[in-house]
């Protein structure tokens, strides 16, 4: 039996993208930017029948429970609320799904997806290559110049 792990498959976005995706509404939320549309007690009721909400709502006002939650969620994604690491995956996993239904039902207005910025990934790729060209350039100068090892090492 290998040790090897099974690779993960590929995705659209990866976990850093949708990260950045988690970022940036919520800055463009805390400079109202984008409008969210609260869940009423009816849409609750609704999803509940449709089956995409069990028991585990509890009976509060359902309204203010969905905004309690989203402001958990800001509070652990952005390092303000001190948590365990599985509690941030979570409220990541979470508050992504929560943006996915909220833009497919309608529930989010405004910008906020900046894309995966293809042009700065390209100028960051441009830049190693040329900061990696230029050290191999100063290899081949010290071997080209040739020497002992020990020529630049401090005399004692």
């Amino acid at each position: 039996m290998s040790d090897r792990k099974t690779p993960s498959p590929r995705t659209v976005y990866s976990d850093e993208e949708r990260r950045q995706i988690i970022r940036n509404f919520i800055d463009a939320y805390l400079a109202h930017e984008i409008k969210i549309e609260w869940p009423t007690k009816q849409d609750y009721e609704q999803s509940a029948k449709e089956g995409y909400i069990h028991d585990d709502i509890p009976p509060v006002d359902l309204e203010k429970f969905g905004k309690q939650l989203f402001n958990e969620w800001i509070m652990l994604v952005s390092g303000y609320k001190e948590s365990t690491y599985d509690e941030v995956e979570e409220a990541f996993r979470d508050f992504f799904y929560f943006i996915i239904s909220g833009l497919t039902g309608d529930k989010i207005r405004g910008s906020f997806f900046k894309g995966t910025n293809v042009e700065q990934r390209l100028k960051d790729l441009e830049d190693k290559v040329a900061s990696h060209d230029r050290l191999i350039q100063s290899i081949r100068m010290m071997d080209h110049v040739g020497g002992n090892d020990n020529d630049n090492l401090p005399q004692v």
